[in-house]
């Protein structure tokens, strides 16, 4: 870019900025993003200005990335639920609970469970989407009641399907398989 595009580029990018900074306002709210959007929506226009044609078409451009910009960040931060540190968890962590989750963002559980007045420790799971809505109902991993040692751990494959494989009171180890919807494997 030649020293008075680039001046041109910086007057347009004065006169546009407060018009479409209002407008990532209003979709953001009150985010540390909001720069971040504008300094991405003023590359990508710095990037295709020759390819915007007629001229008149700039606006539309620049609000359609900016909108796509917003949104993207906007699913980005629902991912993280933030938390402070100084908070005191309201919840007590099972440290029976193992989970493992695939390159697409499933997840499955898998914890001791020993309903009250039993004595008889199960291992139960959850199958999960990325977003934490359950595929399947709970189900039961273990098929003998009374006999796990609570040390357990999963695999799973590409396509979800997984296996669980625990230790039991008599120090021998189960394992069982499991499609993606949490069917046991049948040989």
């Amino acid at each position: 870019m030649q020293s008075g595009e680039a001046d041109a580029f910086q007057r347009l990018q004065a006169e546009l900025e407060p018009q479409i900074r209002r407008f990532v306002r209003r979709i953001l709210g009150d985010s540390r993003a909001e720069d971040d959007v504008l300094q991405d929506m003023f590359v990508a226009l710095y990037n295709n200005l020759d390819r915007i044609q007629p001229i008149e078409n700039l606006r539309p451009y620049l609000y359609g990335i900016a909108r796509n910009r917003c949104y993207s960040e906007l699913r980005r931060e629902r991912r993280y639920e933030r938390v402070s540190l100084d908070d005191e968890p309201d919840f007590e962590f099972d440290e029976s609970a193992v989970y493992l989750a695939d390159d697409a963002g499933s997840f499955i559980v898998v914890w001791e469970n020993e309903p009250a007045g039993s004595g008889d420790p199960m291992i139960d799971a959850q199958h999960y989407s990325a977003d934490g809505t359950p595929l399947v109902n709970q189900f039961q991993v273990n098929t003998l009641s009374g006999r796990n040692g609570g040390t357990t751990r999963l695999d799973m494959n590409a396509a979800g399907a997984f296996v669980a494989v625990w230790t039991s009171t008599l120090f021998d180890i189960r394992a069982q398989r499991y499609d993606s919807n949490g069917m046991p494997h049948r040989h």
